[in-house]
């Protein structure tokens, strides 16, 4: 990713209430289901940190979070970054309330570049990534919208 492209900003919006969007977001029995399933723990709390591997064919990515500021169901924001690799980033998950449901935007920040020869730090990948992980949420949060109906 380079710093050029940076911040990358994606919208996505959610028929949920803002306190089930951010449960989701932040409590890590929810985490655990739509994002990454090896987070260790999570907590929506300023200097929180955790770290957990993911791999895609030989390569590793050990994730190192740090919880840089949490306002509850507005937003949260952390540090991200590799063990592996140089490159330093922030993300933030912003909530805004609308009349019917809520809107997330996602804001990646890129302070130092992530090595550009690998496929996985390219800002299309990132893009398709986050996508991805918001199709999961969007189906998590319906389907627990359904359950609480029955």
């Amino acid at each position: 990713m380079v710093i050029s492209d940076s911040p990358i900003l994606l919208k996505f919006d959610f028929d949920s209430e803002a306190e089930e969007l951010w449960e989701a977001l932040v409590l890590h029995d929810k985490m655990i289901i739509w994002y990454f399933e090896n987070i260790p723990n999570f907590e929506a709390v300023p200097g929180f940190t955790c770290q957990f591997l993911i791999k895609n064919q030989e390569r590793k990515f050990t994730h190192n979070w740090e919880v840089l500021e949490s306002i509850y169901q507005k937003h949260i924001s952390y540090k991200w970054s590799y063990l592996e690799y140089p490159g330093d980033s922030t993300v933030q998950f912003l909530i805004e309330d609308k009349l019917e449901g809520c809107e997330l935007t996602i804001r990646i920040d890129i302070y130092e570049d992530f090595p550009s020869d690998i496929p996985e730090f390219k800002v299309e990948s990132c893009i398709a990534g986050w996508r991805y992980f918001m199709e999961r949420l969007q189906g998590f949060l319906k389907e627990n919208a359904s359950e609480r109906t029955l």
